[in-house]
């Protein structure tokens, strides 16, 4: 049996209460990584175990988080190999996180949305046909719906 200071994985018993996201900011990033994601929500705790996990198909990677507050933590998003929208958790025990990986059904938690894309590094949103010389090459599509977080299941 587990003593009354232990517990699955290392982890503080109050940290397995998974934090709610409800947005972030940007709400994407250049596919070489690097970009500094402010998540915010509710139910944050300052823990070494602090974690966001970006997800899409069969790829993941989980990142350390910085705690700011109990509604705001920091991340820097991995780098990805290509063009996409990835699915954002947080957990604050790096074991029980606030949705299930690419689970889109009611009762699935909460999660976000975070572009990736491919403009040149440092100009996001520079759509490099945008002037017209080559409007075949278009780095991004952008459609606006209701459809971009928060997800709450």
């Amino acid at each position: 049996a587990l003593a009354d200071s232990d517990s699955f994985f290392g982890a503080d018993e109050d940290l397995a209460d998974p934090p709610k996201v409800t947005w972030l900011t940007p709400p994407k990033g250049h596919v070489k990584g690097g970009t500094e994601v402010t998540i915010y929500g509710s139910r944050f705790k300052r823990s070494k175990y602090l974690k966001v996990r970006f997800a899409i198909e069969n790829e993941f990677d989980e990142v350390d988080a910085t705690f700011v507050s109990e509604s705001e933590i920091r991340c820097i998003s991995p780098e990805r190999d290509s063009v996409h929208t990835a699915h954002v958790t947080a957990s604050n025990d790096g074991v029980t996180f606030s949705g299930y990986p690419l689970v889109y059904t009611k009762g699935s938690g909460t999660f976000l949305k975070f572009i990736y894309d491919n403009s040149a590094p440092g100009c996001l949103d520079c759509l490099q046909g945008a002037s017209g010389m080559n409007p075949s090459f278009v780095n991004e599509v952008w459609r606006v719906d209701n459809a971009t977080g928060p997800y709450i299941g």
